[in-house]
């Protein structure tokens, strides 16, 4: 009798044990912003990459330093919608930026999205099993003028297929962030040593660059104006191989603007302008991917060659100063033959500007 009782409470344990185990398994299921903790699922690491052919990690500090808070939206192997799962910038760098994603097995795609504030993007509405993989999209807002005056954060975009979680494994992964956020500033000198003042000029990036999918491509979209978010007239001093007529102070007076624009592609023009505001005639206006471009062959990044779009994938913060010579033409003022971008001084043998 006391092994028949002794039995039944075996099995009684043995049950409830099956149970609890069921339950700890059904608390690894994904929701919309409900995550429990689970052990098992994918770990992800967030890096940044020259390339995915080089698979090179480049500069991952700068990242590091930039990210704002990171969503990532996760895709089954139908491309429905399952869920996404948000992780602030203290966060990310308490855990050397590797985020934790407690998926039930399965393929997954995921879409990584760091800095796509909601005062500055709409992400088309996702529903749980309703929304697809391909309507994914993000999109700048701008005015009724379609313009975009305002200064950016870092945006970062990464995505990765064919994510397979198996059953009480870790998945590890890493995925490689691009920097989808371009930061310009133009810096306009006069070879004679005249001063100018940076309020007599208005600057713009014009580019139909503002709505991007899962993979981030560009979208047909609108033609979008970037202002200047910033001007200022700066003195600078010291010699240079124009030798300017310095005023008292041994200085002049250069204008200097600050803009930004989002993706550059070679094959989305993207133009650079600058307008007198005194005669309202453009002083420059110029293909500004080809004039960022090149730089290119001056710049490697380990032992191989970037092309046209690594390189303005990888380089996004551009140093362009301008140096106008006066053509005592009153109508066209200036003629640019000398650049220096990040740097390098560029010689042009005639110009478009």
């Amino acid at each position: 009798m006391n092994q028949m009782k002794l039995h039944k409470s075996i099995i009684f344990i043995k049950n409830m044990l099956a149970i609890t185990l069921l339950l700890s398994i059904s608390a690894c299921s994904w929701v919309k912003d409900d995550l429990d903790s689970c052990d098992k699922g994918v770990k992800l690491q967030l890096r940044v990459v020259a390339s995915t052919q080089l698979s090179t990690s480049i500069n991952s500090q700068i990242y590091f330093d930039e990210a704002e808070e990171t969503t990532v939206y996760v895709y089954d192997a139908n491309n429905a919608f399952v869920g996404e799962y948000k992780q602030s910038s203290d966060d990310l760098r308490q855990n050397n930026f590797t985020m934790s994603l407690p998926l039930n097995p399965g393929t997954y795609h995921l879409v990584v999205w760091s800095g796509a504030d909601k005062a500055h993007y709409d992400l088309n509405e996702q529903n749980v099993g309703v929304t697809n993989l391909n309507d994914h999209t993000l999109t700048l807002k701008r005015d009724q003028n379609k313009i975009q005056a305002d200064k950016l954060l870092p945006l970062w975009q990464g995505n990765i297929s064919n994510v397979v979680v198996k059953e009480n494994e870790d998945t590890f992964i890493v995925v490689n962030m691009k920097r989808d956020t371009n930061t310009l500033v133009a810096i306009l000198q006069d070879t004679s040593g005249n001063d100018l003042n940076s309020e007599d000029y208005s600057y713009e990036i014009t580019s139909d660059n503002g709505t991007m999918n899962y993979r981030n491509e560009l979208l047909a979209d609108d033609r979008i104006t970037y202002p200047a978010y910033f001007v200022q007239t700066a003195q600078v001093g010291g010699d240079n191989e124009f030798g300017e007529t310095r005023n008292e102070n041994g200085s002049i007076s250069v204008a200097r603007a600050e803009l930004n624009t989002l993706r550059l592609m070679t094959d989305h023009q993207t133009r650079f302008t600058v307008r007198d505001n005194n005669t309202g005639k453009n002083i420059l206006n110029i293909n500004l991917t080809e004039y960022l471009l090149l730089t290119r062959e001056l710049a490697t990044v380990g032992p191989n060659k970037l092309s046209d779009q690594e390189y303005l994938d990888y380089q996004y913060n551009y140093s362009i100063i301008f140096f106008l010579t006066p053509t005592g033409n009153v109508k066209d003022p200036y003629v640019c033959l000398t650049l220096n971008i990040n740097g390098w001084i560029i010689r042009l043998n005639n110009s478009d500007l």
